[in-house]
């Protein structure tokens, strides 16, 4: 990969990093007086859990992006973090800040997802 490609994906990343560490959308009131409606409640309480969902997404891809600079200062990025093999430039087109190839970012779904089927079974 050229000096080129490697300033190219440093530019990309940073600005999905600027975009990400813009302040939340907005504080939820929690707070409220009086009696509260069930529906309301329940709506209230699913609104906070989709922040929070959306909060920890944001949080994890922070991580990843800063991973990804760090790679690109030693000389490690496009390198699978599993196989050590380059990752397909393509892919680090869509997602810059990938760890893995295709194969083993697969590979590492399916275990995740053979995890948590085994934990509900539990």
């Amino acid at each position: 990969m050229s000096e080129q490609q490697y300033g190219a994906f440093r530019q990309q990343l940073l600005r999905r990093l600027g975009n990400l560490e813009r302040p939340p959308l907005g504080k939820l009131d929690l707070h409220r007086e009086g009696e509260i409606d069930p529906t309301e409640e329940a709506q209230a309480r699913m609104s906070v859990d989709v922040t929070a969902q959306a909060l920890d997404i944001e949080w994890h891809k922070q991580r990843a992006i800063h991973a990804a600079l760090e790679k690109l200062d030693t000389g490690e990025y496009g390198f699978c973090e599993s196989c050590g093999q380059k990752i397909p430039p393509k892919r680090l087109k869509a997602l810059p800040w990938a760890a893995y190839c295709t194969a083993c970012q697969a590979w590492k779904e399916a275990e995740a997802e053979a995890v948590k089927s085994y934990h509900w079974a539990a």
